[in-house]
């Protein structure tokens, strides 16, 4: 019996192993240095494509994901928002203007503190800057597993997307379902990608 790979949860599982240690095996200066490219390409890239996306959702990197923190300061008339995982794995964003002041959250993440930040509804968000361990170049994006940002992307359909990912994690093809939504753009150290 053939089974459907956009539908068999084991194959996006063995594929978050293989981009997990593609990740591990990236030194820490390799790391920074891929990200400082990331960066530089994204916000030329906003600066130019995106002039009034003025409120963008970004998030804290883990430690094996391309690190965004020195965005904010290349593009510092913009306002950042940074997720914070709820009770129910639903995200809602905030308004951060110092990195230093997130806290220790769910799985290690820096998160915005309530009691700080202001919360910004999805409506107000401009563009969304979208983590995830693999991309393919048709936008699908393979996340941590939880489907915390698929359910997100749902309640904001008509906002701009820009996947997150170094170029050694795009692959051809990626399982995808139909509730998947996939992002307008691909950011990597090598360059910007609309799909």
């Amino acid at each position: 019996m053939n089974q459907n790979p956009n539908k068999n949860p084991k194959s996006k599982n063995k594929l978050r192993i293989i981009a997990r240690k593609t990740l591990s095996n990236l030194s820490p200066r390799e790391h920074q240095q891929l990200s400082g490219e990331l960066v530089e390409f994204l916000a030329s890239y906003l600066k130019h494509h995106f002039p009034n996306a003025l409120r963008i959702a970004s998030y804290a990197s883990l430690p094996n994901e391309p690190q965004l923190d020195s965005l904010k300061e290349l593009l510092p008339t913009r306002q950042f928002l940074y997720p914070l995982l709820g009770s129910e794995d639903e995200i809602n964003f905030y308004q951060v203007t110092d990195l230093d002041t997130l806290v220790p959250g769910s799985f290690g993440i820096r998160e915005p503190d309530p009691q700080r930040h202001a919360p910004v509804t999805p409506d107000d968000i401009d563009l969304i800057l979208v983590p995830g361990l693999s991309f393919d170049l048709m936008g699908h994006r393979l996340g941590q597993g939880k489907g915390c940002y698929d359910r997100f992307l749902t309640r904001v359909s008509t906002t701009p997307t820009i996947g997150i990912s170094y170029h050694s994690q795009l692959v051809p093809h990626l399982p995808s379902e139909p509730h998947d939504r996939p992002v307008n753009y691909l950011a990597t150290n090598r360059a910007i990608i609309p799909v």
